[in-house]
Order: structure tokens, then sequence, then C-alpha cells
């Protein structure tokens, strides 16, 4: 059941990669039940597999992540560092986007080279309201 929704940019299909398709199925297996959008993606941009929040968003693997939302919104990327340092990256701050605040993560898989973990948490409801740009609603 898991195989049949992990897929890459080869029409649908896995790659035929096991390593990759193996780390696919964890990824699958870890997020599912994740309440907001998780993405495996590769240094490309290509996406590898998406959690379902992130499906019922409309982002799907074999999609570039660059592509979704708003050009603004990717300024802030930190996937490049994240693995040329090969370590998480960290970033809270407020996405005009989404109206929220987000602590968003991009964390190298280990075992896989150029490809990483993307998700964002919205945190606004711990925010501090005088954080909120003025006539934002919480």
């Amino acid at each position: 059941m898991i195989a049949n929704r992990a897929y890459s940019a080869k029409g649908g299909t896995m790659e035929k990669n096991p390593q990759l398709d193996e780390h696919t199925r964890h990824f699958l297996l870890q997020w599912e039940y994740f309440p907001y959008p998780a993405l495996m993606i590769r240094r490309d941009r290509t996406i590898l597999a998406a959690n379902p929040a992130a499906e019922r968003a409309g982002i799907n693997a074999s999609i570039r992540c660059c592509d979704v939302g708003i050009k603004e919104s990717h300024s802030s990327c930190l996937a490049d560092c994240a693995l040329s340092e090969n370590a998480a990256k960290r970033l809270v701050g407020y996405s005009k986007e989404f109206g929220a605040f987000l602590d968003s993560y991009w964390m190298p898989v280990v075992g896989l080279e150029d490809v990483f973990i993307h998700f964002s948490i919205d945190i606004s409801n711990v925010a501090d309201p005088a954080l909120f740009p003025a006539g934002e609603d919480q």
C-alpha cells in the first residue's frame, strides 16, 4: 500500500534505486499522521515524497517545491545550507503567504546525498500577538 503512494519524477513510478525506495517508504511511515505538510526533496527541488497533509494542500511528488506558492516565500529557503553543512536548519518567522507564524525545518536524510526533509509547523497560537503585522488576524 505504501509503495503505491511513493513515487518520484519518473512517470509516477518509483525510481530504480532500492536505497531511495527504502528511504521513501520510511519517510511515508514516519510522516503519515503529521498534521502539517512534510516533504522529501532532492537538491534540484524535485519532491520525491509528500505526506497526506501535503497532498491535501495540493503538493505532490514529482513537482518542484520552488514552483509551489508564491516565489517570495522561497527566498528564505535553507535547503542548500542544510545540505552543504549536512546539518538540520531551522527558521521561525511570519509567512505573508499563509498569514501565520511558521517554525520551519530543513533536514538532510542520512544515507542519501542531496536529499532533505522539509516541513513547517504553524505556531501562530503561541506567537506573541504583538509580532503579527498590523491588521492580521491570528
